[in-house]
C-alpha cells in the first residue's frame, strides 16, 4: 500500500487523490506516507549512532 501511495504521489497526486484511488482515508494515506519517509530527527539519530559506535 505504501508503495502505491508513493507511486501515485510521485505522479503528482495529492494525499486525498491517492486515498480516493486506493479506497482508504486521507488520514491513513498520511500515516503510511509518513512511515515511509524517515524524519530529520530519525536520520540524525542514525548518523550519530554510526559516528559514536
Amino acid at each position: 500500500m505504501s508503495a502505491a501511495i508513493e507511486a501515485l504521489m510521485a505522479q503528482g497526486a495529492s494525499q486525498r487523490d491517492a486515498a480516493r484511488v486506493l479506497g482508504i482515508s486521507h488520514q491513513r494515506v498520511s500515516q503510511l506516507h509518513a512511515e515511509r519517509k524517515p524524519t530529520r530527527i530519525d536520520g540524525q539519530r542514525a548518523r550519530s549512532a554510526k559516528a559514536a559506535g
